[in-house]
C-alpha cells in the first residue's frame, strides 16, 4: 500500500517522464526555437524571483526592527518613580539588581559592577533600563 509520499513521488516521476518524452520528440529546430525565446526572459525572471527571494528574507527582519522600534518608545515613554539623591539611586539599583539576580542570575550581568564609580548623571539611565528590565521580566513570568 502506497502512503501519500509515494503516491506525490510516482506523479511527480509521471510528470517528469512526459515532460522529457515531450523533448525528445521535438525537432531541432523547435528546440532552438523554445531556447531563443525563454533567453530574453531569463533575465527578468530570474530577477522576479531575487526580489522576491530578498524580500521574503527581509520581512523578519523588517518586523523585528518594527518591534525593537515600538519596545524602544514603549521605554522611553514610561514613567518611574527616581529618588532625588545619587546616593539614594546608587542604593536602589543595588538592591533592584539583587532582587532580578535572585530570580533569575543568568540574565543579570551588571550585578557586580562598581556602581559607587558611575557618575551621577548616568544613575537615571540605569535605573530605567533596570526598571525596564524587571518589567520584560514580569511579562515574561506572564506568557
Amino acid at each position: 500500500m502506497l502512503n501519500e509520499n509515494d503516491k506525490y513521488q510516482d506523479e511527480l516521476a509521471n510528470i517528469m517522464n512526459a515532460i522529457a518524452d515531450s523533448v525528445l520528440e521535438m525537432a531541432d529546430e523547435e528546440i532552438r526555437e523554445e531556447l531563443n525565446e525563454e533567453e530574453g526572459n531569463t533575465e527578468v525572471v530570474r530577477q522576479i524571483l531575487l526580489n522576491s527571494v530578498t524580500a521574503c528574507r527581509q520581512k523578519k527582519l523588517r518586523e523585528a526592527r518594527k518591534q525593537y522600534e515600538k519596545n524602544i518608545f514603549s521605554f522611553q515613554e514610561t514613567k518611574f518613580a527616581m529618588p532625588e539623591s545619587p546616593d539614594e539611586k546608587r542604593q536602589l539599583i543595588q538592591a533592584m539588581l539583587g532582587n532580578l539576580a535572585a530570580q533569575n542570575q543568568v540574565r543579570v550581568t551588571a550585578q557586580f559592577r562598581e556602581f559607587e564609580n558611575l557618575p551621577d548623571e548616568d544613575l537615571d539611565g540605569v535605573l530605567r533600563q533596570i526598571y525596564a528590565l524587571q518589567s520584560a521580566e514580569k511579562a515574561d513570568d506572564n506568557q
